[in-house]
């Protein structure tokens, strides 16, 4: 296990515990102690927790991982679903991209690829990825920073992205289940991939098989809205049949 999915794990029992202790992570994870005292100083230092003497706890804090740990989290996986999702960008189409780390690497294929497109997104790193680039028109929607992840969300979000009509929109999710559907952290980010979704003809949704079976806290969507799912091969089989019989196209990369 990598460091980035060893905090992120950390991080999901924090949640569910509220506190943690070093030996018993160090005897989870297989590592030594002096391990996990490295990680928990990390997240310490990225806000996400607070140590204590022989582990850790979360009270007063957030529990969002950083974005440099979702980013490293899966990376490869991210990075074949992002060369998947460029198939379906065709020159001159009009899309969104929404704020995420998976949707990140549809971002850096496209500008590797140099297709010709017309983006909107709500998210700084991937306009900054994008800037510059004589193939591609970027609007940048309005709103509130969310500095865990570096998008854009709020009120102001939302009634700009009233105003698009685009052919595809390839979003994020932070939990997929068959009966809760489509979830996220919190009720802003909700409430614009809604505004998301209602903009766009078809809705690819970009997720590594670690978000399948998870509920996020916030339902923004029912699976029946999505047309297909790009994930890759580490899916469990139950859920990728149950999602399946909803509808959904699904490919595995």
């Amino acid at each position: 296990m990598l460091a980035e999915e060893r905090r992120l794990r950390i991080i999901e029992l924090l949640r569910e515990q509220k506190s943690v202790e070093i030996g018993e992570l160090s005897e989870l994870f297989a590592v030594a102690q002096e391990t996990i005292r490295r990680d928990l100083k990390r997240l310490e230092d990225e806000g996400v927790l607070r140590r204590t003497h022989g582990g850790a706890t979360i009270e007063g804090r957030q529990t969002i991982a950083p974005l440099s740990t979702r980013a490293e989290a899966n990376r490869d996986e991210k990075e074949r679903i992002g060369r998947k999702a460029l198939e379906y960008v065709k020159e001159g189409d009009r899309i969104i991209i929404d704020g995420g780390t998976t949707t990140l690497q549809l971002a850096l294929a496209l500008k590797s690829n140099r297709r010709s497109a017309s983006v909107v997104t709500n998210a700084l790193n991937i306009a900054l990825e994008l800037a510059g680039l004589p193939e591609l028109a970027v609007d940048v929607v309005g709103g509130t920073l969310s500095e865990s992840s570096l998008t854009l969300i709020g009120p102001e979000t939302e009634r700009a992205l009233a105003r698009y009509r685009v052919s595809k929109v390839f979003l994020a999710a932070s939990g997929i289940t068959p009966e809760w559907g489509l979830g996220i952290s919190n009720s802003f980010e909700a409430a614009v991939k809604q505004a998301m979704i209602e903009a766009a003809d078809e809705v690819i949704l970009l997720v590594d098989s670690t978000k399948l079976g998870k509920e996020g806290l916030v339902s923004f969507a029912p699976l029946k809205k999505v047309d297909r799912l790009i994930t890759d091969h580490k899916a469990d089989p139950t859920i990728i049949d149950a999602i399946a019989r909803l509808g959904v196209d699904i490919e595995q990369v």
